[in-house]
């Protein structure tokens, strides 16, 4: 269950009273943590993942959970998330595709002398796809851009050789 804190928001408004408003701000989720690290690879008993865990995020100040700060509690579960998801196979796998079609459309941005902005990159990719973010583009959809840009990519070096040719034999001529 998560944890909440109740906090109350006292501030003078405009005619000199003091307005009065309770915000509840969530500040940890325990049971989260703890199936995160049940899921974390190497079969290490979740109370040692827990202290180490606890203890890098502290820099050795404490073990326990509950003595964070709650940006650092926050920090860590993010890092286990990155942990977790870098160790599956099926996240591997869609960045490794991601990175191809990355790599083939500033192949071709290149060829063309334009810019291989990342941001750039990933919006031709994004709009080929339909999609509104990158990372959400699925397997199969990133994998069929990819070939439809390399052969696009290849096509177009392949035609600048027949253009260079072309105007090398033309100079010849004259």
């Amino acid at each position: 269950m998560t944890n909440m804190i109740l906090i109350l928001n006292i501030g003078i408004n405009l005619h000199g009273k003091k307005n009065m408003k309770s915000q509840a701000v969530r500040t940890r989720n325990y049971r989260k943590f703890y199936g995160l690290l049940s899921q974390m690879p190497g079969g290490v008993p979740v109370d040692e993942l827990k202290e180490i865990w606890v203890s890098n995020f502290t820099n050795g100040r404490t073990a326990s959970a509950q003595e964070m700060s709650n940006s650092e509690f926050a920090l860590m579960i993010g890092a286990i998330e990155d942990q977790i998801k870098e160790n599956d196979p099926k996240w591997i796998r869609d960045n490794a595709a991601r990175h191809r079609l990355i790599g083939v459309i500033r192949a071709w941005r290149r060829s063309r002398n334009a810019s291989e902005d990342i941001k750039i990159v990933k919006a031709i990719a994004c709009r080929a796809a339909k999609a509104k973010n990158f990372n959400k583009i699925p397997y199969n959809k990133l994998n069929s851009l990819y070939g439809e840009w390399n052969n696009k990519y290849a096509i177009s070096e392949e035609v600048s050789a027949i253009v260079g040719e072309l105007d090398n034999e033309l100079s010849l001529m004259n």
